[in-house]
């Protein structure tokens, strides 16, 4: 079986509103109040905040940890997980626009980048490739 799951740890990277709420949410939860406040201001000064807007239908997306899934997928009865980012962002996606022809080439050349880790956060998507244990009867 095959399942596409969109890329939570491509919010690292992005420098916007993914990045914000990652560092907000998955990250510094449970920081305290004023160490959150703090962070916050911080974050909100570095980073795109506005980009992309939150989405008109007030449903966000679902984003999936890829070193998550391999645990949620095996406690659901599956066997031979594997974890195959794929849609590479050579940079930060807002500075495609600025060589929009250099950013594909780059992002189609690093579909076969060789490192086995640098996917996890350069991709914005990636395939959980697995399978349900053959059953006899």
């Amino acid at each position: 079986m095959f399942v596409e799951c969109r890329n939570k740890l491509f919010s690292l990277v992005t420098f916007n509103r993914y990045t914000y709420e990652f560092f907000m949410d998955d990250l510094f939860f449970d920081a305290p109040a004023e160490l959150r406040d703090g962070i916050g201001q911080y974050l909100s000064n570095r980073l795109q905040v506005d980009v992309p807007p939150p989405p008109a239908s007030g449903h966000s997306a679902t984003f999936h940890n890829p070193l998550d899934v391999p645990e949620l997928f095996a406690a659901a009865g599956f066997e031979d997980i594997t974890v195959i980012p794929f849609h590479y962002h050579p940079a930060m996606p807002s500075l495609e626009s600025s060589a929009p022809q250099a950013f594909r080439d780059a992002s189609i050349a690093m579909e076969h980048e060789a490192s086995g880790w640098r996917g996890l956060f350069l991709c914005s998507a990636f395939l959980v490739q697995a399978r349900r244990p053959l059953t006899t009867a």
